[in-house]
């Protein structure tokens, strides 16, 4: 009986391990399918995100030839030439204050010249100190005069 009874079990036991072992491939098999349609998840996220991605640029490119083909629309012969007039009346402009930038400094050195020969003249300390008087007023009340010359040069340009 005891024979029996082992023979009975090891038939138990093996169709158990038999059982498991199919449990087992079936498990494999569902694991590999599994991982088919992740790796097949992953591929369509990145088709998808790739998608996005080529959307996005296509819809920058037509804004910005939406915006350069409304800018190019809006401008004429017309608009082009009062812009290089403008350009060129500013470019005038910063001329002649450069030009009167210079004859400033130009005046300036003259009339300093002027007093430095006038004080370098044998005279006696009084006039000496007169002259010198006379040259620091003059340059302030110049100075004050080119730069309010400078400032309404500037306000000219500046509108």
């Amino acid at each position: 009986r005891l024979a029996t009874e082992a023979l009975e079990k090891r038939q138990e036991v093996l169709k158990e391990v038999e059982r498991l072992t199919n449990n087992v491939k079936e498990y494999d098999a569902s694991l590999e399918q599994m991982s088919k349609k992740i790796l097949e998840l992953k591929n369509k996220i990145k088709e998808t995100e790739n998608e996005y991605n080529l959307l996005k640029a296509r819809a920058t490119v037509a804004k910005t030839t939406k915006k350069v083909n409304k800018q190019l629309s809006e401008i004429g012969s017309n608009s082009t030439m009062a812009m290089i007039e403008e350009m060129k009346t500013k470019i005038n402009d910063e001329e002649n204050l450069a030009q009167a930038y210079e004859e400033l400094a130009q005046n300036k050195k003259s009339v300093d010249n002027e007093i430095n020969e006038a004080i370098d003249t044998d005279t006696d300390t009084d006039v000496q100190k007169s002259l010198t008087e006379m040259k620091q007023n003059l340059s302030a009340n110049q100075n004050s005069q080119n730069n309010n010359n400078i400032d309404d040069l500037k306000k000219y340009l500046d509108s």
